[in-house]
């Protein structure tokens, strides 16, 4: 004789409106790893390219700086500016969203196993909705101008390359000075 399988096991009286609270609450965290998701490596080089190019800029051209070239380096220390801020608050963000993660999985465990009455549970809900409403802001912030400025930096980085290469040949045959262009060298 055959027992359905489903007489055996217990049904808990789940409550689908926290569950469906618990999923909102996911949901930021989710959007908060989304606007982290960056490749820390990848800004840093670009943020230390950037610090690099600036400093041999500042070191061995001597040319009067026109308008047009001094506005690219504003621009170019603006998206520096990008950049470290993502990379300066990436790992405080990071561990919020990590410690929200685990207390979204340890309320959502209470909600299914009926540790929490309702008032409880609005209490801690309302309490890690706002910390990861909080982190997500953060997260936006620190990281919505990654993509807006990947085209100015790809462009004014080569033309800055081009600019320090021409600068190098210049310093060579003016002055005999190869410093830059060994620089340059090791850094292709």
């Amino acid at each position: 004789m055959m027992v359905p399988a489903f007489t055996f096991t217990q049904c808990k009286n789940v409550p689908k409106r926290e569950l469906m609270m618990m999923d909102t609450l996911d949901t930021i965290i989710i959007r908060t790893k989304e606007y982290l998701s960056y490749d820390l490596i990848t800004i840093n080089n670009r943020k230390q390219r950037i610090s690099e190019d600036q400093s041999l800029i500042k070191r061995f051209y001597h040319d009067t700086i026109d308008n047009e070239l001094g506005h690219t380096m504003v621009k170019y220390k603006g998206i520096y500016k990008i950049y470290n801020k993502f990379i300066d608050n990436y790992q405080d963000v990071y561990n919020e969203m990590v410690a929200s993660q685990k207390q979204s999985h340890t309320l959502r465990n209470s909600v299914t196993d009926n540790k929490l009455d309702k008032e409880e549970f609005k209490e801690f809900y309302a309490k890690e909705k706002q910390i990861a409403l909080d982190n997500l802001l953060i997260a936006k912030e620190i990281s919505v101008h990654i993509p807006e400025v990947e085209p100015d930096f790809q462009r004014i980085s080569r033309h800055v390359e081009k600019l320090l290469l021409h600068t190098s040949e210049k310093l060579i045959r003016d002055s005999g000075d190869s410093t830059l262009r060994k620089i340059l060298d090791t850094r292709s």
